[in-house]
């Protein structure tokens, strides 16, 4: 869940990633791994990885339209996948968003140290810009191409070129309004979206064919924007085409390069001294909650700003210890029913059983706190279920582990709002004395 502590091999495998990129000349963004969530893997040994990230755009410009590129790969460097991404929203100057990436695969493929994942995140941010070229009559002859306004979208782009035209109507009556546009990239970018619109409306005004398109123009290139649309030729009596060119292009990059922990759900942490579990036949249970969000409150005489400055200061210093005091915590045995309570070696008198780790992530945002946990109890056992009744047990203990995940209700000042659901996971270790 977490960045590891790289050694000299893994440092040279990520500057192996990072060497030969080329300085684009243009402002630098910040670009931040916040950790790994695992899903799986399932019986057919597919693996959901989720890369979380954070992007902080420090320019003094808005940013429209972000490209992601992220790759990954295993400890070794051998490349597994790759995922673009685009977010068209407003990252505004000295603001941060905080994003995903998801990754199927087998696990299986993450090789011999599949604990570990090598990481590369490029981000580019992009400005956008429009430019309408005002509404063209559809020509009444077909195959006759009218000319579209030449026009500068500066800095990035020009119309060098355009015409609009419609075909012969087919045995159905169905005509096609063809457009094209002819447009340099002024800039030494890839402009990733170059968009001509063109929307077909009728004598009255409404929209009966979308004639527009989008493409990926690469730096310097002229390239022609091919665009149709249909509709039923009665329909293009009178009618008119909007047109607008636009874009986005680069402003801003960014790019992180780092190895991250993967975390297999019933598998103990490495850092777990052997002296803490039990010896003899055990069952680890490890319980799991994704992105619970509690409003926090004011309290004890603390403002908002002041209790949410003091959790965060609390979280960063030590996360886990912080965490675990808040939480329930206790694994509680009084939820199991009998034939699944006999399979745990403890006492009747001994109910609840605190948690041998606890581990996550954490974001504060919009006054509220919204936490990743994971959590692992180790129960002795009486006797190896059989394959069916261990996944009775599974299933038994996943409420239990669930509601330990909790924050404690006598936290007054962290208002539960609601979770993306959880569940646990079991894995029976050691043997039968």
């Amino acid at each position: 869940m977490k960045q590891t502590e790289m050694n000299e091999e893994t440092t040279t495998r990520v500057a192996a990633l990072e060497a030969g990129s080329v300085a684009l000349g243009l402002a630098a963004l910040e670009v931040t791994a916040r950790g790994l969530d695992t899903e799986g893997p399932d019986r057919d040994g597919d693996l959901n990885l989720t890369i979380r990230y954070a992007v902080t755009n420090p320019t003094a410009e808005d940013l429209e339209y972000l490209v992601i590129r992220t790759q990954l790969l295993t400890p070794e460097g051998l490349i597994l996948d790759e995922n673009r991404d685009t977010e068209q929203e407003t990252l505004p100057a000295g603001g941060t968003t905080r994003l995903e990436s998801s990754f199927w695969l087998k696990a299986s493929r993450l090789g011999a140290d599949p604990e570990r994942v090598l990481v590369a995140i490029a981000v580019t941010g992009c400005d956008y810009g429009q430019r309408t070229l005002g509404e063209l009559p559809v020509p009444e002859a077909p195959g006759v191409p009218v000319a579209l306004p030449t026009v500068t979208l500066a800095p990035a782009l020009r119309l060098v070129s355009g015409a609009l035209w419609r075909a012969e109507p087919d045995r159905d009556g169905d005509c096609q309004v063809e457009v094209k546009g002819l447009v340099r990239n002024l800039t030494a970018q890839v402009l990733p979206e170059v968009t001509l619109a063109a929307a077909v409306t009728d004598k009255k005004g409404r929209e009966v064919a979308d004639a527009g398109t989008t493409e990926e123009v690469h730096p310097g290139a002229l390239v022609t924007l091919s665009g149709s649309g249909y509709t039923k030729a009665h329909q293009l009596k009178g009618a008119q085409v909007a047109l607008k060119l636009s874009g986005y292009w680069p402003v801003a990059s960014g790019a992180w390069y780092g190895e991250l922990e993967v975390r297999f759900r019933g598998r103990r942490p490495r850092n777990v001294p052997a002296m803490e579990v039990p010896a003899g036949l055990r069952l680890l249970c490890t319980g799991y909650m994704k992105r619970a969000w509690y409003h926090i409150r004011e309290a004890e005489g603390m403002t908002v700003a002041e209790r949410q400055d003091a959790l965060r200061h609390a979280l960063e210093e030590d996360f886990e210890g912080t965490i675990a005091g808040l939480i329930n915590g206790d694994l509680d045995l009084e939820e199991l029913d009998e034939n699944f309570r006999q399979f745990i070696a403890l006492p009747p008198e001994v109910t609840t059983v605190k948690p041998l780790a606890v581990r996550g992530d954490w974001e504060i945002e919009d006054e509220a706190l919204v936490v990743n946990l994971e959590a692992d109890w180790v129960l002795p056992l009486t006797a190896r279920p059989e394959e069916e009744e261990e996944e009775d047990l599974q299933y038994a203990l996943s409420s239990p582990a669930y509601s330990a995940l909790y924050i404690r209700r006598d936290v007054e000042w962290l208002e539960f709002d609601n979770d993306s659901g959880g569940d646990a996971s079991i894995e029976i270790e050691g043997d039968e004395e």
